[in-house]
Parts: C-alpha cells; structure tokens; sequence
C-alpha cells in the first residue's frame, strides 16, 4: 500500500509492514502452538452469514497471524473498531444486511482511514475512485468522501447489498466486493459453476483468500479476550466520535470511565470543564462520551443510584447556605429532589431563608415540604 499524501508516508509504510505478515499464511512449524480447527469452528459465530463458515487450516494460520505474531497491532485494530464499528454497524442495519460484515473492512484496511493501495483504492472500504463515484461519493482534486467514515460506509452498504442481489451467494458477492463482479462472473464462466470453491483458482490471488482472511478476523473480532488481547484505542479516535450522555448521580470520571469501558483520559479531553477525575459530578450534567460507550454508560446509570446529600453537596459547590442564592438553588433542584437530598429539617430552613426577593420567585425553586 501507499501513503494517500506525503504527510502520512510513515502511516502507510507501517500499515504494509503489518498487513504484509498479518494476511499472509507464513510457515508452520512444529514449534508453532496450534490452532484447534473443530474449536475455531465452535467458536466462529457468523449466523447471519451461515454458508460462509468453512474454517480449514488457512483460517487457523490466519487466525495464528492475529493471535500471535501481530498481537500489538491487532490490539489497535480492535481498538479502532470500538470506535468505528457502530457506524459501520447503523449502515448495514440500514440495508438490512448481515451486521458480521463490520468485519470487512479490517481486512480491506486494517482500520487506517487514511491509505490508498497500489491501485488506487482509498479509505476503510478501499473504494476505487470509478466505484466511488458509482456509488454517489465526491472523488476530486479538492474532495476525497472515500475518506469520509459515514459517507464511505453508506456506500459500501449500498454496494454489497447490490452484489448479493447479483450473485445470490455471500461468498461470490464477498469476492466481487474485492476483485470486482466482472472478475467473478468470468470465473464462474470459465469454472462453468456458481461454487466459490470450484471457481477460486481462476479468481485473482488475493481474492483466492479473502474469504478465509475474513473468516479469521470474525473469529479475532468475537473471541480477542480468549487469546489474551484487549483492545487499545488511540485517544486521537476516542474524542473523534462522541455522543452525550445526561449523568444524575454522585458519580465521579473514574466510575464513569469503567462503566463505559473507556479512558478517564479521553473523558478529560472531551469534558475540560471537568478539574477533577475522582470528586463526584453533583448536578446533573450533560456529559460528553466516546460513542462507543454511549450504550453501556446509559444501561449503567438506568440501573445505578446514588444521590448526595446537602453535606456533601454544600462542600462540592462551596456554599454557604445562610447566604445561598436563588440562582443555585434552581439548579440543585433541576438536579435532585429534595426527597433524594434527604434534606433534614434544619438544611430546609437554611433554603427557606434564602432573600425576601424569594417571594416572588416561582414555586418550584422552593423545597416542596415548606
């Protein structure tokens, strides 16, 4: 592969560097720990795609690559799949197409958004430029939506639902998406059969393995922690795609950061705002997050209470309240009720007596029990 700009030149010497060896079989020996076929069978869950599972020795040797000799750059792949693979995930759900290919573009691009191969095809989906624009992308001196995460994915989604509806098998729409329909139509001319196995010796080298390198990465993708990897994902990634999450609770960055399985880093990065990663977040508060984490960090405070109390809260917000305000008040009560505050009949007063200005105040900043 080859860098898209000058400025990324590394990025895509690096990305060769480890798709080289990752996707290739390499050499077994006897010294190499073995990869239990009838187990990589068991565990390759695939069920929206069941005609493609056949796994075989070249899975296993794929798998091992994973597994074993790439095990630092799988780890960021899973990574930038966190990231990437609920836009990949609402593109196909949109098609109505099988949620196991999220799984493609790590091996068409091992994740990088940002490289172009030898000929010309760019982005996570490795769109050629003619495909591209087929399919409603902008490829231009000034403009490359090949690049772009949503746009790209869109695209993709609309083209393997076009080639399933061509050749009516996933492991012939599969190989079109790589080499091309017109490269599979003529092998299954010359093969006289519909069979990806009696078709693939006339299908182009690297289309020959496709179906085995993507089989490989479904099991990586599904079963990482059995072999011992976790995803790392770049912080640069994390604060790209975000979503709000609304937090009432005494809950500090650090519970939050492990219900989301996320970093206190990336939520320091995305909220500034915020001083501290182990005093709790008082006040209701919208909360930026990674979206990856948006799903688990809302299942978690659905289920999670823990409201504070006015010791607490007065030594959170350092107030005073002989001299309290009816701006403060507002938003403790937007907050919490006054039944969570466990309010004592004393902190109720020490409210009540806020200004006489409270008269004409609305009602509803008032504790309720007064």
């Amino acid at each position: 592969m080859q860098p898209l700009i000058a400025k990324i030149s590394v990025l895509g010497v690096l990305c060769l560097h480890f798709i080289t060896p990752v996707f290739s079989t390499g050499t077994v020996t006897s010294m190499d720990p073995m990869i239990d076929i009838e187990v990589l069978h068991n565990d390759l869950n695939i069920a929206d795609l069941p005609r493609l599972v056949n796994t075989n020795e070249a899975v296993a040797a794929y798998v091992k690559q994973y597994t074993l000799y790439g095990k630092r750059e799988t780890e960021a792949i899973l990574g930038r799949a966190m990231v990437y693979f609920p836009v990949f995930e609402k593109a196909l759900a949109d098609h109505q197409l099988p949620e196991s290919l999220k799984f493609l573009p790590i091996v068409e691009s091992g994740l990088y958004t940002e490289i172009v191969s030898s000929r010309g095809a760019a982005g996570l989906w490795q769109f050629m430029p003619a495909t591209a624009r087929h399919y409603g992308l902008l490829v231009n001196e000034n403009v490359d939506e090949r690049l772009d995460i949503e746009k790209s994915s869109k695209a993709a989604a609309v083209m393997l639902a076009e080639l399933m509806d061509r050749f009516g098998d996933w492991r012939l729409a599969l190989a079109a998406y790589n080499c091309g329909p017109g490269r599979v139509r003529k092998a299954t001319r010359k093969a006289k059969s519909q069979d990806f196995n009696q078709i693939r010796e006339y299908l182009p080298k690297q289309t020959q393995n496709y179906i085995d390198k993507f089989l490989a990465v479904c099991y990586v993708g599904q079963n990482f922690n059995t072999h011992g990897l976790a995803p790392k994902i770049p912080l640069d990634l994390e604060i790209r795609l975000q979503a709000k999450v609304l937090v009432k609770g005494a809950f500090s960055l650090q519970e939050l950061a492990t219900a989301g399985r996320t970093t206190v880093e990336a939520l320091l990065a995305l909220n500034p705002h915020f001083t501290s990663t182990t005093n709790p977040i008082h006040l209701a508060e919208d909360v930026a997050v990674p979206l990856f984490a948006q799903a688990d960090l809302q299942c978690f405070l659905a289920q999670e209470s823990k409201p504070t109390t006015p010791e607490i809260l007065s030594k959170f917000l350092k107030i005073d309240w002989q001299s309290i305000t009816s701006e403060v008040v507002q938003k403790i009560s937007s907050s919490w009720s006054w039944q969570q505050l466990q309010a004592s009949d004393s902190d109720l007063k020490h409210w009540a007596r806020v200004r006489k200005s409270w008269i004409n105040e609305p009602q509803s900043y008032l504790p309720s029990q007064i």
